[in-house]
C-alpha cells in the first residue's frame, strides 16, 4: 500500500516579532538538537535600542545616586535647623522620582533584551525542518509561517485501505 510517513509530533514555526531574516542555519530535512539556533532575524536595530536603554538606565542610576547624596545632606541640614521641612520633602520627592525613572529604564532594557531573544528561533526539541517557507532577506511578521518542526523520535504511517480490503487487516499487523 502506498502511504505517507509523518513525524509523531509536527508543528508550525514562526517568530513572535516582525523582522528581516538574516540567517537560516538548517535546511529542509536537516537534523538538529534541542535548543539549536534555527533561524535569526536581523538584529542591528534591536541591538541599538538595547544599548540606548542600557545607557539611559546607567544615566538614571547616576542621577539617582546624586539625588540620594543630596537627600543625606539635606537631612543633616534639617536636623540642625538650617532648612525647613518643605525643602527636605521636596528632595525626598526627587529621590522617589529618580527611583521611578531608574525602574522604568530597567524595565525598558529588559523589554529590549526580550525582543533580542525573540529575534532568534531555537528548536523546541530534537528534530528536523520538515518544510521551510522563507529565504534570507525576506521580511516576516508574527503571522508568517516560517517552517515546520518535525520530531522523528516516533513516526506515524498513514495509508489508505479500500473498503473491500478492510476485513483482511487486523490490529498489530
Amino acid at each position: 500500500s502506498l502511504g505517507t510517513i509523518k513525524g509523531g509530533v509536527e508543528f508550525k514555526l514562526s517568530f513572535e516579532i516582525p523582522g528581516v531574516i538574516s540567517a537560516i542555519n538548517y535546511r529542509e530535512g536537516e537534523r538538529y538538537e534541542e535548543g539549536a539556533l534555527l533561524i535569526s532575524l536581523r538584529q542591528d536595530d534591536i541591538l541599538l535600542r538595547l544599548k540606548r536603554s542600557q545607557a539611559e538606565q546607567q544615566k538614571s542610576l547616576a542621577a539617582l545616586a546624586i539625588v540620594e547624596e543630596k537627600l543625606k545632606e539635606h537631612e543633616k541640614l534639617f536636623q540642625i535647623g538650617a532648612i525647613p521641612v518643605s525643602t527636605l520633602e521636596k528632595v525626598r520627592h526627587e529621590v522617589d522620582q529618580g527611583r521611578y525613572e531608574t525602574e522604568a529604564m530597567t524595565l525598558e532594557m529588559k523589554a529590549n533584551e526580550a525582543i533580542l531573544e525573540k529575534s532568534n528561533l531555537y528548536s523546541p526539541s530534537t528534530g528536523t525542518i520538515g518544510e521551510l517557507n522563507i529565504e534570507e532577506g525576506e521580511t516576516v511578521t508574527q503571522n508568517t509561517l516560517v517552517g515546520t518542526h518535525v520530531s522523528t523520535d516516533r513516526v506515524v504511517a498513514e495509508f489508505g485501505i479500500t473498503e473491500r480490503e478492510i476485513n483482511k487487516i487486523s490490529l498489530g499487523q
